[in-house]
């Protein structure tokens, strides 16, 4: 990750390079780092907001509106910067003007606000890329086509920590992944994971394996986005939960790209194998297991028909 902030002396400013807005990385009297962004348009009244770990200021004049994010302890500079690297693509992404600059933005903080109050460690691990890749996947090529990308992202519920990815009025779908060279095996983290009192439960498994020739989280996200290009409320949406999900578009991470061996689904009933809060006892609290998809083809079926009248 570049520190954009290493070689600058106190008391200085950088334009941001690649952008068309005013954004600047910014060293203060005191040698914080920080983060400046001017608009020609003038707010009446900008939201104040508020960051863990970080000041942020906004400041009228007749030139317009200046917001700046100070990082109170310098050591932590890695996650500043994703901050601001990523108010940069969304600025880029947005096409703001002068006149909805800053609300694009300090909508964005908000999001960022609640990440990082609940988050200590943003490593977007292997396994959590391989996760966020199955769920995108069945959003975009099985879900969206039968409903379209409004209703997909909005029932999308994984990135809010939900018992399933996908819960619908009398629909509930389950996502995982598995590493294709080491079998048709899922794990499954809680009681709750396969346990639905919808009338219908469908468990969707895809075989994974690492290749250059494959596809990132990356490039899924940019795909889903070109189809909310005209759905802007949608697309924020998209993105809020990308970012509950621990998704922060970073050079830090390794990304890693997928090719899809394998899509088994499964339906879900009483017979099916699986630990439930039905069938354990009130005084085990967490419980985590694997399920070996080749021993359940008794439940398999060849696709998902969405009911469009229970959205």
């Amino acid at each position: 990750m570049n520190n954009h902030w290493a070689k600058m002396q106190n008391n200085t400013h950088r334009r941001v390079a690649n952008v068309a807005y005013d954004m600047f990385y910014m060293v203060d009297l005191q040698g914080k780092y920080a983060f400046h962004i001017h608009t020609d348009f003038a707010y009446k009244n900008p939201k104040t907001l508020r960051l863990k770990g970080m000041v942020v200021q906004n400041q009228n004049s007749h030139l317009g509106t200046d917001l700046y994010i100070a990082l109170k302890n310098n050591d932590e500079w890695s996650i500043f910067a994703r901050l601001c690297d990523d108010l940069v693509e969304t600025a880029n992404n947005e096409q703001c003007t002068q006149e909805n600059l800053l609300e694009v933005i300090q909508n964005r903080l908000e999001d960022w606000r609640e990440f990082l109050l609940a988050y200590k460690n943003v490593e977007f691990s292997l396994n959590k890329q391989m996760g966020l890749f199955s769920e995108l996947l069945c959003l975009k090529e099985i879900i969206a086509k039968q409903i379209g990308y409004e209703n997909a992202i909005s029932h999308w519920v994984g990135a809010d920590f939900h018992k399933q990815d996908f819960i619908f009025d009398d629909e509930a779908l389950e996502v995982k992944s598995y590493t294709s060279s080491k079998g048709a095996i899922v794990e499954i983290s809680s009681v709750e994971q396969l346990y639905s009192e919808k009338s219908k439960f469908y468990l969707i498994a895809y075989g994974l394996s690492i290749s250059s020739n494959g596809q990132t989280c990356e490039d899924m996200i940019l795909y889903i986005d070109r189809q909310l290009q005209h759905l802007p409320e949608i697309k924020r949406l998209f993105h809020k939960k990308l970012l509950e999900y621990g998704y922060i578009n970073s050079t830090e991470n390794e990304k890693y790209s997928f090719v899809v061996d394998n899509v088994m689904i499964f339906s879900i009933n009483e017979k099916f194998p699986k630990i439930t809060p039905l069938n354990i006892a009130s005084a085990i609290q967490k419980v985590k297991y694997s399920l070996n998809l080749l021993q359940c083809e008794e439940f398999r079926i060849e696709e998902i028909n969405l009911q469009k009248e229970n959205l």
